[in-house]
């Protein structure tokens, strides 16, 4: 029996590959009102539009730029710009602050 991904499975692996391509955002998602405030919880700043393009469900942008506010960890920008290798687990502490360090990381590795 063939089993199928599921929109979170989905929506998972796309913020995945988003972020380890070095971008700091997903747009263009659609997602139902409860999923907008999860994501709002974890971390993660959504915008949508007023208007629901389909019954419940809004076209959103995913945003994990600002996951750690105005000051990022020093062991963080140290883990991104690879003066250490160790990832630094006690820093991170959301979803949103994960993705932005992936994310940092591939950009500066791109430099």
């Amino acid at each position: 029996m063939q089993t199928f991904p599921s929109r979170s499975e989905k929506r998972l692996t796309n913020l995945y590959s988003a972020a380890e391509s070095g971008c700091m955002s997903l747009e263009r998602e659609l997602l139902y009102g409860s999923e907008i405030r999860r994501y709002r919880k974890q971390g993660f700043v959504v915008s949508h539009d007023e208007s629901p393009s389909r019954p419940n469900l809004y076209n959103s942008e995913i945003d994990w730029s600002h996951a750690f506010g105005d000051s990022v960890p020093y062991s963080v920008c140290s883990y991104i710009t690879g003066r250490i290798s160790t990832y630094p687990k006690s820093s991170v502490k959301s979803f949103a602050q994960e993705l932005y360090v992936i994310a940092a990381r591939a950009i500066y590795s791109q430099k």
